[in-house]
């Protein structure tokens, strides 16, 4: 399902306490977050600013569904290296 270097966009309803939609690049997923049958995971990851650029570290109450009906961004190794996303 998500692995760590997924990049996800998330609109407010699909995280805890969201009230502005967030992108952030996927830093750590827990042991047992892609068990079937999950309605919500917890996943760390550096939130990014529109520019694709690192802004803050955060954990976020992601519900599972939503990473399911929109999967992340795989990110080429030297676009990660940049930290710019290409639209």
């Amino acid at each position: 399902m998500i692995t760590e270097g997924d990049v996800l966009t998330l609109k407010p309803r699909d995280y805890c306490y969201g009230s502005e939609p967030v992108t952030f690049k996927v830093t750590f997923v827990p042991k047992g977050a892609n068990l079937p049958g999950l309605e919500w995971v917890q996943l760390h990851g550096m939130m990014l600013h529109p520019d694709g650029s690192p802004w803050q570290e955060k954990a976020f109450l992601v519900r599972v569904q939503a990473v399911r009906e929109n999967p992340g961004i795989r990110l080429e190794p030297d676009v990660r290296e940049t930290g710019m996303l290409d639209g």
